[in-house]
């Protein structure tokens, strides 16, 4: 049972274990998601989860690359991606999974990509609210596509659907795909199944083999050969460091430090999502609220500690 981040508590409630838990959304905590003392065996991450997630005791972790800048300068310095990569969301990630091991039957639930024609919210209804898009409501975005049970449905999940139909119908002849569900968005290649329809001999179409993950062993070498460059890096910047974390006054000097920090080739690719975050309020920065740039520069000097942290390590590693 391969269960994504949002309903893995709903399914603790029905005294369900799942084999493995998805979760590569950056806002998603764990805290969101789990009941009390809830476990499973294996846990899915991605570089943007949460780290709330790797200190889950008694669950195996893995990561699976996915389209993120910080992953492909890990490459310029022989971290290799995973094979099973993230696509779209957490479902469509499992889906990939599940076809990567070979499983077969796949069988899918609540992975019907539609919206309600009467009230235009998701149909997910055994899930947390919080930490899903159940409520979503966007007026006059509705695409619409081949429905299970009628000609068309409407569904403000087209891309994801779209990602999913595409991997669905690239999966082996061999693999057989269910999906059981009552509603929704077809796909090509799934044989549709109606819940009363239902049912399933585990004995009959498995071996009863517990789930086992091999993982990439990262090579000393390459350990070594980015822990130079992060030295290299933070000795070259070492005047610069100094000089942000001993601002205490905003200032257009604050912005020009802060410039100088984030347009550094090294930086950006260390640091992808928050410089992106970052230079609209550098390019802007007459025009932003106070507030927001003392959080911008308590957030950069967080970040310079951390490097300064993480280069410390290495060193205790040699």
């Amino acid at each position: 049972i391969f269960c994504v981040d949002s309903a893995v508590s709903k399914l603790n409630e029905k005294n369900i274990k799942p084999d493995a838990v998805f979760t590569i959304d950056a806002e998603k905590k764990p805290d969101d998601c789990l009941s009390k003392n809830q476990k499973f065996d294996s846990l899915f991450l991605s570089l943007k989860s949460p780290p709330q997630w790797t200190k889950l005791k008694e669950t195996k972790k893995y990561f699976l690359s996915a389209n993120i800048m910080t992953e492909n300068w890990l490459a310029e310095y022989g971290f290799s991606k995973t094979k099973p990569k993230v696509i779209g969301n957490c479902g469509i990630t499992a889906a990939n999974m599940a076809i990567f091991l070979g499983c077969s039957p796949i069988m899918l639930f609540g992975l019907d990509h539609a919206a309600d024609e009467k009230t235009g919210k998701g149909h997910a209804e055994s899930v947390n609210p919080n930490v899903s898009r159940a409520t979503y409501n966007p007026k006059f975005c509705y695409h619409t596509v081949p429905g299970n049970y009628e000609p068309r449905v409407k569904t403000f999940l087209l891309n994801e659907w779209d990602k999913l139909n595409k991997l669905l119908s690239s999966a082996p002849h061999y693999q057989e795909i269910w999906n059981i569900t009552d509603r929704g968005a077809k796909y090509d290649k799934a044989k549709l199944i109606h819940p009363d329809n239902f049912t399933f001999n585990k004995k009959e179409k498995t071996d009863n083999k517990d789930l086992r993950f091999s993982t990439q062993k990262i090579k000393t070498s390459e350990i070594q050969n980015l822990a130079l460059k992060l030295k290299s890096f933070t000795q070259e910047h070492s005047e610069l460091f100094r000089s942000i974390l001993e601002i205490d006054a905003i200032n257009d000097e604050t912005c020009v430090l802060l410039s100088n920090l984030y347009k550094i080739e090294f930086t950006s690719k260390l640091l992808p999502n928050f410089t992106f975050k970052i230079a609209p309020i550098l390019l802007d920065w007459i025009n932003t609220a106070y507030d927001e740039k003392v959080e911008v520069l308590s957030e950069t000097k967080t970040l310079i500690m951390e490097i300064f942290a993480l280069t410390e390590k290495f060193d205790e590693r040699k």
